[in-house]
Protein backbone atom coordinates (compact mmCIF):
# COMPACT_ATOMS: atom_id res chain seq x y z
CA UNK A 1 0.00 0.00 0.00
CA UNK A 2 1.64 3.15 -1.33
CA UNK A 3 1.85 6.84 0.95
CA UNK A 4 0.49 9.78 -0.86
CA UNK A 5 2.80 12.25 -0.93
CA UNK A 6 2.70 15.40 1.02
CA UNK A 7 1.55 18.21 -0.76
CA UNK A 8 4.54 20.77 0.88
CA UNK A 9 7.04 17.90 -0.54
CA UNK A 10 5.85 17.81 -4.11
CA UNK A 11 5.77 21.82 -4.07
CA UNK A 12 9.48 21.97 -2.94
CA UNK A 13 10.82 19.25 -5.42
CA UNK A 14 8.50 21.41 -8.64
CA UNK A 15 10.62 24.93 -7.32
CA UNK A 16 13.68 22.93 -7.30
CA UNK A 17 13.56 21.44 -10.74
CA UNK A 18 12.12 25.17 -12.43
CA UNK A 19 15.06 26.60 -10.41
CA UNK A 20 17.36 24.25 -11.80
CA UNK A 21 15.99 24.59 -15.60
CA UNK A 22 16.13 28.29 -14.92
CA UNK A 23 19.96 28.14 -14.01
CA UNK A 24 20.27 26.16 -17.47
CA UNK A 25 18.37 28.27 -19.57
CA UNK A 26 20.23 30.64 -18.08
CA UNK A 27 23.58 29.46 -18.88
CA UNK A 28 22.43 28.39 -22.43
CA UNK A 29 21.60 32.26 -22.97
CA UNK A 30 24.81 33.20 -21.81
CA UNK A 31 26.57 30.87 -24.19
CA UNK A 32 24.28 32.03 -26.58
CA UNK A 33 25.88 35.48 -26.18
CA UNK A 34 28.55 34.48 -26.01
CA UNK A 35 28.32 32.37 -29.21
CA UNK A 36 26.95 35.94 -30.51
CA UNK A 37 30.07 37.99 -29.75
CA UNK A 38 32.12 35.13 -31.44
CA UNK A 39 30.09 35.11 -34.42
CA UNK A 40 30.91 39.20 -34.55
CA UNK A 41 34.17 38.54 -34.03
CA UNK A 42 33.86 35.92 -36.95
CA UNK A 43 32.35 38.76 -39.29
CA UNK A 44 35.03 41.29 -37.95
CA UNK A 45 37.97 39.28 -38.83
CA UNK A 46 36.34 38.37 -42.01
CA UNK A 47 36.13 41.64 -42.92
CA UNK A 48 39.34 42.91 -42.04
CA UNK A 49 40.55 39.33 -43.96
CA UNK A 50 38.77 40.81 -47.31
CA UNK A 51 40.38 44.12 -47.00
CA UNK A 52 43.44 42.26 -46.74
CA UNK A 53 42.92 40.57 -49.60
CA UNK A 54 42.26 43.81 -51.18
CA UNK A 55 45.36 45.46 -49.69
CA UNK A 56 47.70 42.73 -50.53
CA UNK A 57 45.78 42.97 -54.28
CA UNK A 58 46.57 46.52 -54.44
CA UNK A 59 50.49 45.82 -53.33
CA UNK A 60 50.78 43.42 -55.88
CA UNK A 61 49.57 45.73 -58.60
CA UNK A 62 52.18 48.79 -57.03
CA UNK A 63 54.81 46.25 -57.06
CA UNK A 64 54.09 45.16 -60.59
CA UNK A 65 53.66 48.87 -61.51
CA UNK A 66 57.07 49.36 -59.64
CA UNK A 67 58.92 46.76 -61.52
CA UNK A 68 57.88 48.29 -64.57
CA UNK A 69 59.39 51.95 -63.46
CA UNK A 70 62.46 49.99 -62.54
CA UNK A 71 63.14 48.91 -65.71
CA UNK A 72 61.25 51.98 -67.59
CA UNK A 73 64.33 53.78 -64.97
CA UNK A 74 67.06 51.35 -65.66
CA UNK A 75 66.24 51.83 -69.59
CA UNK A 76 66.75 55.87 -69.15
CA UNK A 77 69.84 55.51 -66.66
CA UNK A 78 71.38 53.53 -69.55
CA UNK A 79 70.26 56.13 -72.30
CA UNK A 80 71.60 58.42 -70.07
CA UNK A 81 74.93 57.17 -69.26
CA UNK A 82 75.22 56.97 -73.36
CA UNK A 83 74.47 60.28 -73.79
CA UNK A 84 76.34 61.39 -70.75
CA UNK A 85 79.26 59.42 -72.99
CA UNK A 86 78.42 61.37 -75.85
CA UNK A 87 78.50 64.93 -73.93
CA UNK A 88 81.77 64.46 -72.12
CA UNK A 89 83.64 63.67 -75.47
CA UNK A 90 82.09 66.42 -77.10
CA UNK A 91 82.96 68.34 -74.23
CA UNK A 92 86.27 67.65 -74.40
CA UNK A 93 86.69 68.10 -77.95
CA UNK A 94 85.09 71.70 -77.48
CA UNK A 95 87.81 72.05 -74.55
CA UNK A 96 90.72 71.03 -76.29
CA UNK A 97 89.52 73.43 -79.63
CA UNK A 98 89.62 75.64 -77.19
CA UNK A 99 92.66 75.31 -76.13
CA UNK A 100 94.09 74.90 -79.72
CA UNK A 101 92.23 78.35 -80.74
CA UNK A 102 93.81 79.77 -77.67
CA UNK A 103 97.15 78.60 -78.69
CA UNK A 104 96.52 80.18 -82.27
CA UNK A 105 95.13 83.18 -81.40
CA UNK A 106 98.02 84.08 -78.94
CA UNK A 107 100.89 83.11 -81.71
CA UNK A 108 98.98 85.43 -84.08
CA UNK A 109 98.58 88.05 -81.54
CA UNK A 110 102.85 87.59 -81.11
CA UNK A 111 103.53 87.60 -84.75
CA UNK A 112 101.39 90.84 -84.60
CA UNK A 113 102.67 92.15 -81.63
CA UNK A 114 106.28 91.57 -83.26
CA UNK A 115 105.22 92.80 -86.96
CA UNK A 116 104.26 95.56 -85.30
CA UNK A 117 107.37 96.72 -82.63
CA UNK A 118 108.84 99.20 -85.12
CA UNK A 119 105.91 101.07 -85.39
CA UNK A 120 104.16 104.03 -83.79
CA UNK A 121 101.36 106.35 -84.08
CA UNK A 122 101.41 109.83 -84.23
CA UNK A 123 98.11 111.44 -83.22
CA UNK A 124 96.04 114.75 -84.19
CA UNK A 125 98.73 115.62 -86.96
CA UNK A 126 96.53 118.17 -89.30
CA UNK A 127 95.79 116.41 -92.55
CA UNK A 128 96.85 117.68 -95.97
CA UNK A 129 94.55 116.46 -98.32
CA UNK A 130 92.57 118.87 -100.90
CA UNK A 131 88.74 119.40 -100.93
CA UNK A 132 87.40 118.92 -104.32
CA UNK A 133 83.69 119.49 -105.47
CA UNK A 134 82.24 116.52 -107.64
CA UNK A 135 79.11 117.12 -109.81
CA UNK A 136 77.16 114.59 -110.04
CA UNK A 137 75.79 113.58 -113.64
CA UNK A 138 72.50 112.07 -112.44
CA UNK A 139 69.86 113.75 -111.12
CA UNK A 140 68.77 113.72 -107.83
CA UNK A 141 66.02 114.02 -105.45
CA UNK A 142 62.72 114.51 -105.68
CA UNK A 143 63.42 118.16 -107.38
CA UNK A 144 65.22 116.01 -109.96
CA UNK A 145 68.51 119.22 -110.07
CA UNK A 146 72.01 117.64 -110.10
CA UNK A 147 73.44 117.31 -107.30
CA UNK A 148 77.42 118.04 -106.16
CA UNK A 149 79.60 116.98 -103.11
CA UNK A 150 82.61 117.53 -101.69
CA UNK A 151 85.01 114.90 -101.65
CA UNK A 152 88.63 115.01 -99.95
CA UNK A 153 91.83 113.79 -102.20
CA UNK A 154 94.18 112.59 -100.53
CA UNK A 155 97.53 113.82 -101.37
CA UNK A 156 99.61 113.77 -98.65
CA UNK A 157 103.52 112.27 -98.20
CA UNK A 158 102.79 111.14 -94.64
CA UNK A 159 106.83 110.49 -94.33
CA UNK A 160 107.84 113.56 -94.95
CA UNK A 161 105.14 115.08 -92.68
CA UNK A 162 106.01 113.02 -90.03
CA UNK A 163 109.98 114.20 -90.29
CA UNK A 164 108.95 117.51 -90.61
CA UNK A 165 107.37 117.00 -87.47
CA UNK A 166 109.85 115.46 -85.42
CA UNK A 167 112.04 118.57 -86.44
CA UNK A 168 109.55 120.86 -85.18
CA UNK A 169 107.53 119.50 -82.64
CA UNK A 170 109.96 117.04 -81.36
CA UNK A 171 113.26 119.09 -81.71
CA UNK A 172 115.04 116.61 -83.04
CA UNK A 173 117.57 117.83 -84.78
CA UNK A 174 118.04 116.83 -88.59
CA UNK A 175 115.74 113.96 -88.23
CA UNK A 176 115.29 114.54 -91.90
CA UNK A 177 118.22 113.13 -92.62
CA UNK A 178 119.31 111.17 -89.50
CA UNK A 179 115.97 109.09 -89.14
CA UNK A 180 115.18 106.52 -91.59
CA UNK A 181 111.62 105.42 -92.22
CA UNK A 182 110.18 102.65 -94.01
CA UNK A 183 107.01 103.62 -94.89
CA UNK A 184 103.86 105.59 -93.27
CA UNK A 185 100.28 105.90 -93.39
CA UNK A 186 96.99 107.47 -92.54
CA UNK A 187 94.69 105.08 -90.89
CA UNK A 188 91.61 105.11 -92.19
CA UNK A 189 89.80 106.62 -95.02
CA UNK A 190 89.76 110.64 -95.57
CA UNK A 191 86.45 112.55 -95.00
CA UNK A 192 85.38 115.64 -95.56
CA UNK A 193 83.33 115.63 -92.15
CA UNK A 194 85.61 114.37 -90.04
CA UNK A 195 86.13 116.29 -86.97
CA UNK A 196 89.85 115.14 -85.78
CA UNK A 197 92.39 114.14 -88.23
CA UNK A 198 93.21 110.88 -88.63
CA UNK A 199 96.24 108.78 -86.99
CA UNK A 200 99.19 108.38 -88.55
CA UNK A 201 101.40 104.98 -88.77
CA UNK A 202 105.13 105.03 -88.89
CA UNK A 203 107.33 102.19 -89.58
CA UNK A 204 110.74 102.69 -88.46
CA UNK A 205 113.55 100.93 -90.21
CA UNK A 206 116.06 101.34 -87.16
CA UNK A 207 114.84 100.31 -83.64
CA UNK A 208 116.79 102.78 -81.89
CA UNK A 209 115.38 105.80 -84.14
CA UNK A 210 111.85 104.26 -82.96
CA UNK A 211 112.52 104.20 -79.43
CA UNK A 212 114.91 107.25 -79.59
CA UNK A 213 111.19 109.38 -80.96
CA UNK A 214 109.30 107.47 -78.18
CA UNK A 215 111.88 108.88 -75.20
CA UNK A 216 111.33 112.48 -76.46
CA UNK A 217 107.78 111.79 -76.75
CA UNK A 218 107.44 113.95 -73.43
CA UNK A 219 108.01 117.25 -75.37
CA UNK A 220 104.42 116.92 -76.51
CA UNK A 221 103.10 117.50 -72.87
CA UNK A 222 100.69 120.55 -72.87
CA UNK A 223 99.71 119.86 -76.52
CA UNK A 224 97.15 117.78 -78.45
CA UNK A 225 99.44 115.69 -80.10
CA UNK A 226 100.40 112.73 -78.73
CA UNK A 227 102.43 109.72 -79.92
CA UNK A 228 102.17 105.28 -78.56
CA UNK A 229 103.24 102.31 -79.71
CA UNK A 230 100.97 100.01 -82.31
CA UNK A 231 99.45 97.72 -80.67
CA UNK A 232 97.42 94.60 -82.38
CA UNK A 233 93.28 94.83 -81.97
CA UNK A 234 92.90 92.29 -78.97
CA UNK A 235 95.95 93.85 -76.81
CA UNK A 236 94.11 97.75 -77.58
CA UNK A 237 90.50 95.78 -76.21
CA UNK A 238 92.39 94.27 -73.31
CA UNK A 239 93.98 97.82 -72.45
CA UNK A 240 91.26 99.80 -72.64
CA UNK A 241 89.22 97.24 -69.79
CA UNK A 242 92.38 97.97 -67.73
CA UNK A 243 92.60 101.66 -68.17
CA UNK A 244 89.75 102.24 -65.32
CA UNK A 245 91.73 100.00 -62.97
CA UNK A 246 94.91 101.20 -63.07
CA UNK A 247 93.49 104.81 -63.12
CA UNK A 248 91.93 103.47 -59.94
CA UNK A 249 95.44 102.47 -58.00
CA UNK A 250 96.93 105.62 -59.14
CA UNK A 251 93.63 107.64 -57.33
CA UNK A 252 95.07 105.26 -54.25
CA UNK A 253 98.52 106.48 -54.81
CA UNK A 254 99.60 103.81 -56.17
CA UNK A 255 102.45 102.87 -59.27
CA UNK A 256 100.34 101.61 -61.86
CA UNK A 257 101.07 101.63 -65.37
CA UNK A 258 100.08 99.44 -68.49
CA UNK A 259 103.19 97.19 -70.42
CA UNK A 260 101.41 95.51 -73.63
CA UNK A 261 98.19 94.16 -72.34
CA UNK A 262 99.41 93.72 -68.65
CA UNK A 263 99.07 95.91 -65.56
CA UNK A 264 101.90 96.56 -63.28
CA UNK A 265 100.84 97.95 -59.96
CA UNK A 266 103.67 98.64 -57.23
CA UNK A 267 105.77 96.96 -59.29
CA UNK A 268 103.82 93.47 -59.53
CA UNK A 269 101.18 92.13 -62.15
CA UNK A 270 97.54 92.72 -61.64
CA UNK A 271 95.97 89.18 -61.44
CA UNK A 272 92.48 91.07 -61.44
Amino acid sequence: MQHAQHPDSVGIDTCTLLKEICERIGRVELKLNTLDKIESRLDTIDTKHKQMDSEISNCKDRIGYLEQSVQFLSDVKDEHTALKTKVDYLSNGIESTKTDNKIVRDKIESIETQSLQQNLLFFAIEEKFEKVVVHDEEKGGATGQKGKTVQPIDNEICVETILDFCEKKLAIKDAKTKIKLERAYRLGKPSAEATKPRPIVVKFCEMSDREYVRSVSSRLKDTNYGISPHYPKDVLEKRKKLIPKMLEERKNKNKAYLVGDKLYVNGNLWQG
